[in-house]
């Protein structure tokens, strides 16, 4: 990479046109970051393994805590399944702002991805509060269990069809705020005819649902 660059440089420096330098050195650009997606292709097993970490039987997972395990452990699994997806996708970003030479283009890639990161995070500690909030909020008292026997039994009966419905909102209000991170007008199209369509027969099928499950 760095000798051919410095071959096409010296070309120019030899009366090689300025024009033919810039789709040269493109074109340079372009076989190198194709050899980048392929060495991230060819690592991608190795690299999937280190971001999963131990297992969860191996003593260094039994050492991690209860929280590790429900929240650590889970994001470096999902890390680990789509890291070489994510690489790519920047490779070919940064490829496509300096060989067009977007303005602004490299600032809006770190801004759209600290803001993605950010959601990321949040919805991921939204899910964590959620299940601890599910497992422990519905135990009741020694006085209520005599007063309702039932009480208890009848409320785990709904808790993973609650903790199925939040972890949709959730993930449905984090794919919408990470596809406005990346300048995708998702709230505009909702908000016409089409968009409408699609949100009352989700709120249809929810509904039906949610009878259903009441039933």
């Amino acid at each position: 990479g760095i000798i051919g660059y410095f071959l096409i440089d010296a070309a120019l420096l030899l009366g090689l046109p300025r024009a033919s330098f810039d789709g040269l050195a493109k074109l340079l650009g372009a076989l190198l970051t194709v050899l980048a997606v392929v060495f991230i292709l060819q690592n991608r097993t190795a690299v999937a393994a280190w971001l999963r970490g131990r297992d969860e039987g191996d003593a260094g997972g039994e050492a991690e805590g209860e929280a590790g395990r429900l929240f650590a452990a889970p994001l470096r699994r999902g890390i680990a399944a789509v890291w070489h997806l994510i690489a790519i996708v920047y490779l070919i970003g940064a490829f496509v702002v300096w060989a067009w030479e977007i303005e602004q283009g490299f600032a809006f890639l770190a801004r759209a991805t600290a803001l993605t990161a950010g959601i990321v995070a949040l919805s991921l500690l939204l899910l964590h509060g959620l299940r601890r909030a599910l497992e422990y909020g519905f135990t009741g008292t020694d006085g209520q269990d005599r007063r309702y026997p039932q009480l208890q039994e009848r409320a785990n009966q709904y808790l993973p069809y609650v903790h199925a419905g939040l972890r949709v909102l959730v993930l449905s209000v984090a794919a919408i705020a990470v596809l406005a991170a990346w300048g995708v007008d998702v709230l505009g199209w909702l908000s016409r005819p089409a968009g409408s369509r699609v949100i009352g027969g989700v709120i249809s099928v929810a509904i039906v649902a949610a009878g259903a499950v009441l039933i």
